[in-house]
C-alpha cells in the first residue's frame, strides 16, 4: 500500500477506495444490522474485523481510524486530526466580491490524519470523506493542486481535484497569508474539491493534533443523536477504475466513461443487489 517517490510517501488512497467503500449501513440498514450489529466501533480490533474480515465499508473514523493503524504499523509518524465541514452562506451575506463570502462551519466531526514524509514535511490523508473525499495525499502547501490519476470530469458528485488553502475559522475567503496571521490555532486550513462551479470549500481544520478520546464523543454523537445527518440518511460511495459509484438514499449514481447514470432503487431487493453488485458487501 505503500511506495517511496522522490523522497516522498505517496499512499495511494484510489487502493483503499476501490477496496473499502465509505457507508453509514450500520447505522441505517436494518439486516446488515442483524449480521453485524448496530453499533460503530472504532477500536483497532473491531475496524479490522468490520472491514477487512467482513468485507464492509465504514465512516470516517472507521476508513481513517484503519488506515492510521496500517501506517503506524509500518512505521510512519503521523498525527490524527478533526475537521469542521463546511456550509458556505450566500456571498451577499457579507459582500457582492467572491472572496468575502462567508462560511458557515459545523463542529468538530471528520478525522483526518496528518502524515509526515521522510523529507519531514506533512501531507494531509483523507479517505473517508464520501464522495468529495480526495484521492491521493496532499502536501501541506497551499493552492497546490493535485489531481487524481484517470480523472474524470467534477461534478456535484464527486472531484478529481483538490487542493489546500490558508484561511481563519468562519470568516472569509481571504488567504490568511495576505491577513498576516501566523497563530496556528487561528489560522488553519480549507480543502477544497473543484466542481462544475469552481473550487469549493469542503471543510477546514486545525494543524493540532487530537486524542483519541476525541474520536469516542464525536463518535457517539454521529451514531445517537436524532440530528445527525448519519443516522437519517444512507449513504455510501466508492471509487472504480473508470469513475466512482455513490448511494445517496435510493438514489444510486454511476460515474463511468460512458457517462452519469442515476437509477432509484425502490424496492429492498434493489437496494440489497447494487450493496453487493457496486460496493462489495455481501448478505
Amino acid at each position: 500500500m505503500i511506495f517511496i517517490l522522490s523522497s516522498y510517501i505517496l499512499i495511494p488512497s484510489n487502493c483503499t477506495w476501490q477496496s473499502i467503500p465509505f457507508e453509514n449501513f450500520t447505522l441505517r440498514h436494518p439486516r446488515l444490522q442483524a449480521l453485524h450489529g448496530s453499533q460503530v466501533l472504532i477500536d483497532t480490533t473491531s475496524l479490522y474485523d468490520k472491514l477487512v474480515t467482513k468485507h464492509r465499508g465504514g465512516c470516517c473514523y472507521e476508513m481513517n481510524g484503519l488506515m492510521a493503524s496500517v501506517l503506524q504499523t509500518c512505521g510512519f509518524k503521523l498525527k490524527p486530526g478533526a475537521a469542521r465541514v463546511v456550509r458556505e452562506k450566500a456571498a451577499s451575506a457579507v459582500g457582492d466580491r467572491d472572496d468575502e463570502r462567508a462560511i458557515d462551519l459545523l463542529g468538530h466531526g471528520h478525522m483526518i490524519l496528518f502524515v509526515q514524509v521522510e523529507d519531514g514535511s506533512w501531507w494531509l490523508e483523507d479517505v473517508g470523506f464520501g464522495g468529495r473525499c480526495p484521492e491521493q495525499p496532499l502536501p501541506m502547501v497551499p493552492y497546490h493542486a493535485a489531481t487524481a490519476q484517470g480523472a474524470r470530469q467534477s461534478s456535484e458528485h464527486g472531484s478529481d481535484t483538490h487542493r489546500l488553502r490558508r484561511g481563519v475559522p468562519g470568516s472569509t475567503a481571504i488567504p490568511a497569508e495576505q491577513m498576516q496571521i501566523t497563530d496556528p490555532y487561528c489560522c488553519g486550513w480549507y480543502l477544497q474539491a473543484k466542481t462544475s462551479r469552481g473550487f469549493e470549500d469542503q471543510y477546514f481544520f486545525l494543524e493540532e493534533e487530537r486524542p483519541l478520546a476525541d474520536y469516542d464523543s464525536m463518535n457517539w454523537y454521529v451514531s445517537t443523536h436524532p440530528d445527525s445527518f448519519f443516522r437519517s440518511n444512507t449513504l455510501s460511495a466508492i471509487q472504480t477504475p473508470e469513475g466512482r459509484v455513490t448511494l445517496s438514499n435510493i438514489t444510486l449514481t454511476v460515474h463511468s466513461s460512458d457517462g452519469v447514470a442515476q437509477t432509484e432503487l425502490k424496492a429492498d431487493s434493489e437496494l440489497d443487489s447494487a450493496l453487493t453488485k457496486y460496493f462489495g458487501i455481501c448478505f
